[in-house]
Parts: C-alpha cells; sequence; structure tokens
C-alpha cells in the first residue's frame, strides 16, 4: 500500500479539500477508502492508541496527583463508552462526530481536562469492525492477516521495568549489605513489623502508675490473633490476653487528646494487609493452594515478592506458575492482588532477628544478640575521597531527585576542597531541609517567608503610630507578643499597657519558657512576653512550674485556662503547660543541637564517617538552630539576608567549622547565667552577686567578624551548569496554518517552518472570557490587526466590541471576564433570519508566531533551548560584531544543525546564515558564567545564562549570588544584548569558586 518513507509522508500530508481522519473513520464503515484514506484512517487511529492500564492494581499503587489524574482519565473512557452505546453508535469515532457528542469540536484533551479519552478497547473494536468493512467492500489492504498485525502494534504494551530488573533497582540491606530489602509484602516482613510493634506496648491500669510490657506468651498470643483478623483493636487484643477490667494498652500518638484510655482501645493495634489479600484472594476458592502457603512460610514470601516485582497481569501470572501455584490460582492471584514498597531490611536479617523479638526483646536489643550493630552501618575501606555516591548500594533507593542531586554536588564540594587543602580535621554538615522539598513547597515556603516580611512591616508602621520615634526593629517582637497574649503579662496575667510596653525597656522583657540553656530554643515559639520582675523571680524554671510556685494553684488554673484558651500556636501552649521534664528529656534536648534529623543530612553523614579517613567523633552534624545562635554572638546576625544574597551560605559553612560539643557547653553555661542574672538599662546582665555576665568567646581571632564579611564579599557562588541536550521538544499550543495555505499553497507536513513577515499568519483559537486586555484594544480598531475574516463575521465582531465596550469601566475582574465570564449573558451567533443564533464561546485571531515545527497539520513554536551557539565577525569598518544561534531540543532530537543567527525583530526566514566567514566563539548552556564587556574599559557583569529573548536578541542571566531579586522575591534577570559588544567571555566556575576563562571552541553537531 505505501512502499517507503516518503510516499507514506505524502500520503499523510494534509491537502486543500481534504476530508479529517475523524470523517474518514465514519465514512469506512459504509464505503471503501481508497488507498491513501485508508492509511490515514489507520495512521490516526495507531497514533492516538487510547489508554489502557498495563500494570496490575495501578490505582492502588499511585500518588495522591496520580490517583486524581487516572480517576479523570477513566471517567472519560467510561463516559465516552456509555454514550456511544446509548446513543447506539458503531464505533468511538462515529460518536464522537455526532449531534450527541457533549462537547462540539473538541476531540482533544485540552486544559487539564480528560473528557476526551478514549479506551484502547473500543479502539480495538473500532479498527476491527473498519477492517471488516473494508473487507466487505474489497479493499486489498484490509486482509484478515493485515488485521492481526495491525491490531499487535495497536495493542503493543509499554515497556515496563519488571522482575529481575526491577530487583535489581533495590537498595541494599545496611545489616546484610549482600543482602536487598525484602518486599514489605513477604509474610517475614509483615510478621517482623508486628513483633517490633507489639514489643514496644505497654499494659497500664487504670487504678494505678505501674505498668508492664507484654509477655513472649502474650506476643505470640497476638500476634496468632492478628492471622485471624484484618484489624486486630486494643479491645480484642485485652480479651485474646484474658486481662483483667481496669488493663489498658498505652495508646501512642494519640490523635483525638479529649478521649481517655478506655475509649482509645477501639483504635487499631496491629494489621497484617498483605496476609489478608492472600487469604482472601485463595482460603474460598483454592483451600489446597493456602494450606500449602500457610504450612511453607518460604513459599508464600516468595508468592509475595512475585506479586511485587512482576507488574503486568501476564507476567505476574507466569511468575507465579513457574513457582508450582496451580494455574486458576495463579490468575486469581495476578489480577486481584498487588503489592508494592520495601521493608528496610533484608529477609535474611529480619529472619535472624524475629526470635529474638519473639522472646521479647527490643529492636536495638534483638540486633546485638543476633550479632548486629543497629546504629552503624558497614563500611567499606576508608579513603581521601568520598567515593561516586551512586556506587554505594543504597543511593538508588534513594526515591528524592532533590536529595540525590543536594547529596551529590555534596561529594563533589568536599572532594575538591580535599584535593585543594587536604584531608579537613573536622566536617560538620548542615543540610538545607529545603533539599528534600519538591519546587512547588519550595515556592509555598518563599511565598509565606515574602508574607511574612510584609506583615513585619506592617507592624513596623503600626508600632511608629503608637511610639514615634522608637525603632521598630528593636521591639517588634514584643508587640507580636502583646498582641498574641491579648494584652497580658504571660504569668502574672497582668494586663500590660503597650505604650510602656514599647517606649520602657525596664517595663517588660521577653522570656524563654523552656530555660534556653535546657532547650536552645530561640524561637517565638518559646518566647512570651512578661513583667521584668516576673522574669527575674523565675529564674532558670519551667514557665509552669514557677507560675503555680511564685502564685499558687488556684492562679495556676486560671493560668491553664488563659493558655488554652489564648490565639498562641499549639506548640507555645504546650511549652507554657509543661510541668516536668525528665533528666534525658534535657539531654535530648541538647544534644538535638549538634544532630540534625533531616534525612539527607544523616545520610552524607554516614557517608563521610564510613569513607573518609577521618575519625567518627570528627564528623557532626550542626542544629540550623546552632548556627543562628552563633551567627548573632559573632555579629554576622545582620549578614544573613536571603533575599539579598546567597552568599549567606558561606557565612554558615564558616560558622558550621566552629561547632563542637566544647562549644555547645560554653553557650549552654551561658544561657544558665542569663536566666539568673539582671539586665541592667546599659545592656548588661548582672548575677545576683553583682558579676557581669560576659558571653563565651566564640571569635577564634580577634578579627574574625570582619575578615569573614570581607571574604564573602570577594566569593563567586559556583552553580551547576545544565548541559543537557533534551527537553520538551515544541509548545503545547498549535497554532492552525489554514490562512497560510490559502496563500502559499503547500507547507512542509513535517520538520521546521519559517514563514517571512510579508506571509499570512497563523490563527489560535481564544476564548473570549481569556481575552487579555493587549489583545481586547486590538479588536476594538477598525480595521483589527488580529480578527480573522473581519470582512466574513463583521457582525458577530461588532457584537463583541459592543459587549467590551459596555463594561470597559466596571470594576471587578478582568476586562474580557466582566463581558463574557459566566456570569454574562452569552453571546450568540447572528442570524439572517433574527433567531437566536449558537452561543460563541471562541474566536479565532491572528498570531505573531511565524516559525517553528510543523505538528498535526499546524505550527507549535520551538520550546526548550538547549544552548546558545556564538559567533563573530569583524565588520565593514573592522569592528567586531557578535551573533546568537539558538539551538532548542528539537534541532537536537532531529540532527539538525541550526546556522541562523537571530536577527531584532525579523522573523527566522530572514534571519543571517553562519557561514564559513563567521568565527565560531563557544556555545553557552543554561547555568553557565559569562560577561558581555560594552567597550575594552566597561565590563559587564558576570552572569549564569538563564534564557534567551531572540526578538530582541537579549540573553538574560542572574547574578552569580542571585542579589539581583526583586523585593518581592522573585528574581529580576539581568538582560543583556552581545550583537554590537567589544567583547564576549565564557567562563567556568569549579567547585571552589574560582573563576577561568574559556578559550574558543569547536562547534559541536548535537
Amino acid at each position: 500500500m505505501i512502499a517507503d518513507r516518503r510516499e507514506l509522508e505524502a500520503a499523510l500530508a494534509t491537502l486543500p479539500g481534504d476530508k479529517s481522519p475523524w470523517e474518514l473513520r465514519v465514512e469506512g464503515l459504509d464505503r471503501e477508502l481508497d488507498p491513501r484514506e485508508w492509511t490515514r484512517v489507520l495512521f490516526h487511529i495507531v497514533r492516538h492508541r487510547g489508554f489502557r492500564s498495563t500494570r496490575r492494581g495501578e490505582m492502588e499503587v499511585a500518588s495522591e496527583d496520580e490517583k486524581k489524574k487516572l480517576g479523570a482519565m477513566l471517567e472519560g473512557i467510561r463516559s465516552i463508552h456509555d454514550g456511544m452505546l446509548r446513543h447506539g453508535y458503531r464505533t468511538v469515532a462515529e460518536y464522537m462526530t455526532s449531534a450527541d457528542w457533549p462537547f462540539g469540536d473538541q476531540k482533544r484533551n485540552k486544559g487539564g481536562q480528560y473528557i476526551c479519552t478514549i479506551g484502547r478497547d473500543d479502539l480495538i473494536a473500532e479498527a476491527r469492525a473498519l477492517f471488516a468493512a473494508q473487507r466487505s467492500f474489497g479493499n486489498p489492504h484490509a486482509t484478515a492477516e493485515m488485521e492481526e498485525r495491525y491490531i499487535e502494534i495497536l495493542d503493543e504494551p509499554p515497556k515496563l521495568t519488571e522482575g529481575d530488573d526491577l530487583m535489581k533497582k533495590v537498595g541494599r540491606c545496611f545489616l546484610e549489605p549482600q543482602e536487598r530489602r525484602a518486599p514489605r509484602a513477604t509474610f517475614t516482613a509483615q510478621k517482623f513489623m508486628a513483633l517490633q510493634t507489639l514489643v514496644n506496648q505497654r499494659l497500664t491500669s487504670a487504678t494505678s502508675t505501674e505498668g508492664r510490657r507484654l509477655t513472649p506468651d502474650e506476643i505470640q498470643t497476638l500476634f496468632k490473633e492478628a492471622l485471624e483478623v484484618k484489624e486486630l483493636k486494643y479491645k480484642r487484643a485485652l480479651k485474646a490476653l484474658g486481662i483483667a477490667d481496669g488493663w489498658y494498652f498505652e495508646v501512642r500518638g494519640r490523635k483525638k487528646k479529649s478521649k481517655d484510655l478506655a475509649d482509645l482501645q477501639s483504635e487499631t493495634l496491629l494489621k497484617l494487609d498483605s496476609y489478608h489479600k492472600l487469604r482472601d484472594a485463595l482460603e474460598k476458592d483454592f483451600p489446597e493452594t493456602w494450606r500449602r502457603l500457610r504450612s511453607d512460610l518460604g513459599l508464600m514470601d516468595e508468592v509475595a515478592s512475585r506479586l511485587t516485582y512482576w507488574l503486568r497481569p501476564d507476567s505476574a501470572f507466569q511468575a507465579l506458575v513457574d513457582l508450582g501455584i496451580e494455574d486458576a490460582a495463579a490468575r486469581r492471584l495476578a489480577d486481584t492482588v498487588v503489592f508494592d514498597g520495601h521493608a528496610r531490611l533484608s529477609l535474611k536479617a529480619m529472619r535472624a532477628l524475629i526470635p529474638f523479638l519473639e522472646q521479647g526483646h527490643v529492636y536495638s536489643d534483638a540486633c546485638a544478640m543476633a550479632g548486629y550493630d543497629h546504629s552503624r552501618r558497614i563500611a567499606g575501606e576508608k579513603k581521601d575521597r568520598i567515593p561516586p555516591l551512586d556506587t554505594l548500594e543504597d543511593f538508588n533507593s534513594i526515591t528524592n531527585p532533590n536529595v540525590k542531586r543536594a547529596l551529590t554536588q555534596a561529594r563533589k564540594v568536599v572532594n575538591a576542597i580535599i584535593a585543594e587543602y587536604g584531608v579537613p580535621s573536622r566536617v560538620v554538615v548542615e543540610l538545607a531541609r529545603e533539599a528534600a522539598m519538591s519546587p512547588e513547597k519550595r515556592r509555598e515556603i518563599e511565598r509565606e517567608q515574602l508574607k511574612n516580611r510584609n506583615e513585619k512591616l506592617q507592624r513596623f508602621q503600626h508600632i511608629l503610630e503608637i511610639a514615634p520615634g522608637v525603632d521598630p526593629e528593636r521591639v517588634w517582637r514584643k508587640h507580636l507578643l502583646y498582641e498574641q497574649q491579648g494584652g497580658k503579662c504571660a504569668y502574672s496575667l497582668k494586663e500590660l499597657d503597650l505604650k510602656r510596653v514599647l517606649t520602657d525597656s525596664t517595663y517588660t522583657e521577653i522570656d524563654h519558657a523552656v530555660p534556653r540553656s535546657v532547650s536552645f530554643d530561640d524561637s517565638l515559639a518559646n518566647k512570651v512576653l512578661v513583667l521584668t520582675e516576673e522574669n527575674r523571680n523565675k529564674g532558670d524554671e519551667l514557665a509552669a512550674v514557677y507560675v503555680r510556685r511564685a502564685h499558687g494553684d488556684d492562679h495556676f488554673e486560671r493560668y491553664k485556662a488563659w493558655v488554652q484558651g489564648s490565639a498562641m500556636p499549639a506548640k507555645k501552649k504546650r511549652l507554657l503547660l509543661t510541668e516536668e521534664l525528665s533528666e534525658d528529656q534535657r539531654r535530648e534536648l541538647q544534644g538535638r543541637y549538634l544532630v540534625s534529623t533531616q534525612y539527607a543530612a544523616r545520610y552524607f553523614l554516614r557517608v563521610v564517617r564510613e569513607h573518609l579517613d577521618l575519625p567518627e567523633t570528627r564528623a557532626l552534624a550542626a542544629n540550623g538552630r546552632m548556627t543562628n545562635d552563633l551567627r548573632y554572638h559573632l555579629g554576622l546576625a545582620e549578614q544573613k539576608d536571603r533575599q539579598a544574597s546567597d552568599t549567606h551560605h558561606a557565612i554558615d559553612a564558616t560558622i558550621c567549622a566552629l561547632a563542637d560539643p566544647k562549644l555547645v557547653q560554653r553557650m549552654a553555661r551561658y544561657f544558665k547565667l542569663k536566666e539568673i542574672a539582671t539586665h541592667t538599662p546599659d545592656g548588661r546582665w548582672v548575677d545576683p552577686e553583682g558579676v557581669i555576665i560576659e558571653p563565651p568567646s566564640l571569635a577564634p581571632w580577634p578579627t574574625f567578624r570582619e575578615d569573614v564579611i570581607q571574604a564573602v564579599q570577594g566569593i563567586v557562588v559556583s552553580r551547576m551548569p545544565n548541559r543537557r541536550l533534551s527537553g520538551r521538544g515544541h509548545k503545547e499550543t498549535i497554532y492552525s496554518l489554514k490562512h497560510v495555505r490559502k496563500h502559499l499553497g503547500d507547507v512542509p507536513a513535517r520538520g521546521k517552518i519559517a514563514l517571512s513577515a510579508s506571509d499570512p499568519r497563523p490563527t489560535k483559537r481564544t476564548k473570549l472570557a481569556q481575552l487579555s486586555d493587549t489583545q481586547i484594544r486590538q479588536i476594538l480598531e477598525k480595521p483589527s490587526p488580529i480578527l480573522v475574516d473581519e470582512d466574513a463575521n463583521w457582525r458577530l465582531y461588532d457584537l463583541i466590541r459592543e459587549r467590551l465596550r459596555e463594561v470597559e469601566h466596571e470594576s471587578g475582574k478582568t476586562w474580557a471576564e466582566r463581558a463574557f465570564g459566566p456570569q454574562a449573558e452569552p453571546l450568540r451567533m447572528p442570524t439572517n433570519d433574527g433567531r437566536p443564533g449558537p452561543v460563541v464561546r471562541s474566536i479565532r485571531l491572528y498570531t505573531d508566531t511565524r516559525s517553528g515545527l510543523a505538528v498535526r497539520g499546524g505550527l507549535a513554536e520551538n520550546d526548550t533551548i538547549v544552548r546558545l551557539d556564538i559567533y563573530r565577525k569583524p565588520n565593514k569598518t573592522g569592528k567586531m560584531r557578535h551573533y546568537v544561534v539558538p539551538v532548542y531540543a528539537a534541532d537536537v532530537a532531529a540532527g539538525w544543525v541550526p546556522k541562523r543567527a537571530a536577527t531584532a525583530h525579523k522573523p527566522e526566514s530572514e534571519w543571517l546564515e553562519m557561514d564559513a566567514s563567521y568565527e565560531f566563539m563557544f556555545s553557552l548552556h543554561p547555568g553557565e558564567y559569562f560577561r558581555v564587556w560594552k567597550s575594552e574599559k566597561t565590563p559587564g557583569p558576570l552572569l549564569y545564562m538563564t534564557s534567551f529573548d531572540r526578538n530582541g536578541v537579549q540573553v538574560s542571566g542572574n547574578l552569580h549570588d542571585r542579589s539581583n531579586r526583586r523585593d518581592d522575591g522573585a528574581m529580576n534577570p539581568v538582560r543583556t544584548a552581545m550583537a554590537t559588544a567589544a567583547r564576549v567571555e565564557k567562563i567556568e566556575v569549579d567547585l571552589l569558586g574560582e573563576a577561568h576563562p574559556v578559550k574558543h571552541r569547536a562547534r559541536t553537531a548535537s
């Protein structure tokens, strides 16, 4: 039917007068299609193959966002299938081109909708119906053999990594490094996790403060009980143990604090989900298979593993049959049971630990008895470099790409420091929490920070209105706490005079509810505003302990009610009501000062300890509170302005280098002395004996602060360039070339399209309610520069103009929404007989897009720029001129080597072509460092390249420290033109911030 690719392209090219593939799919049911029509139909169906889930239980293992999307797609499939049957249409195409199709001309999903999602099975049924019809009409290219081959292609499943290949991606067990982590659904893993839960349970009596743990026999009893019921409640567990009335389980993590222990016994103690899924699938219909699994737990583990790793129904079925599971039972399991996820340990390690857990030993003790050290992973030979992280067995088990990238970059920096200066005497890790967050979460935090800054500025203004002349920066925290506390002293509950709070430094003070010498918590959540004498009397006591001692039990009850009913944050309420801290809790709070719980920090710290030739005690993780306190006491607090610059990270790194346990102890002693001291009007702290309390000496040398500030000003922030040559080939919007073809005739069906300034422009259908103000002003012009077929549709366009003018000066919403939004009367097409025409929701407009890629008969703009190729050539006067050739992801994918340099305000068809007379200088990728010299004596700023404006031929970039932020936190790119520059430099910045100019290089073809 088709001889070669060129003939195929010719057959698929849309010609004037051609019917659409949708129309041909309908007509093919009732007449013979010629070879070209038949080709277009078959290609159209196989190109849009519809949706069918090929993974078992896809909905069960998907994330919440994926579930939402998948649910919408399945609803779209169901709606189309039901509509086709309900209205009696033979195929999907016949239904979607009929008057019964509820979405008019729309055949593709857009705007996040999935209403046009077609099921694969419905498309296969349509293809078979078309083949059968064409055979009946005598089409020689619709044989049964061709039909089967076509259906194979149409229904070919995507490639899924499964089975042994998927198993190889699982991380290693840290107790048994040669073994991989076990699937969470295995019986061994289920038992291991259940026993961990049971050995940590405690029983307590309602009439006694004493409690006890479960005995080994009780642990066995409850585990057997969990095998019988899908959810073992605490109440049933008590009954199974035969515990006398008045004894209860201590339910951990109570979400409903109002409930007492008796009420909480209705909550769940154990759930062996995977075990009961297998039981439900097999016990009733395949009892012999179930008895076999119950008696052979190794086989049950293997069955659960195969249901985890084999993702397709057929491959899972075959994997189970290979185990010796009977066909019918294997089919039931493959079709109905889906497992996902892994435990932290291997089957070998868990099997070694289970006997000790059954005896009632907690996990750490069980590890010791089994010969494991649960607190330290087994390391390889230590060296003077950290090895590539992807060679470590558990690195690939990290699923968050941000964490992976942060860890990889951290390794490169540490190795670069070692190469330059040798192995350090100490490594202190402080990794930002944002590394584990999604981009959207980080943007949310940035928005919250911006909101807080704006609220702070408003507070400053309010303070100055109350107390003119006061420095708001010194008293804004007092003002905030005053509002939080309803204008009362947090301890005495006396009313406070706000003006005096702001103007008299001896009237009130800010105190820590839990002493700072214990918690090191200097956040607002641990601070309250109190009368000065209250702070003096409290000393280093807990707030609740002091209030009860100083004011009596009756006042303490009023204090509790006031705290609970206040507008203060929940954490502050909890701290204010804490009456006791054990010595272990005190040590734990201080220990947190040097131990970060953030996963990436702990992971990298472990890598340093295991692989770097450094004593473990010389590798520490610093808590953010420590660096904050040190920054303040070293006089560097004002230097940390996240919005002004990124160089604050260098200050943090310098401060981290000072952190060690001895320093923590010195700071703790200082805080403790301050809690019993008096704050004098001249700003000094004096203890009860009149001795002035001096801050601990923290600076390693006298000029430390000045030296750090000077050093930071001279650094260059190193950033990782993006030299990937992949990305989106074109943007989503496809512009119509209908009017272009009317004037030019044939337009390329594949590859690049570059229209000249004199050619007709592509068009785009735009919703009336989404018109921009600029488009509206162009529509109001007569004749309009953007309205399509204005002469033929003048009555409609006059109605649109009339509606727009009516609401031009109204307030609220956008101009377009006021005229055509949901609250506006629908706009109808004018008719010759005056009767109401169809509702008009969108119109066609000319666009300014004149170049891009041929996509589905239309034009789509290029999307991702992967690099800029920079050329130069002297002009007639001998002055050097520079040229920029943008290279897109689509160019690389197609093997094209662009040679046209962007020319300001000209279409791509008129750009200059770089021939042999132009000298290629270098390629500039996003994230690479460059500088443009306006003259030999006037260097421009050093910039990291971010984007390119092809219309104005301007390259945009950020300053190395991103200090080019706007007040709202958004980046304000620096734009620069290269054309008439005296010099253009590309500069490489190594991991330590050293800058090196790049010599001219040969141009690459990809």
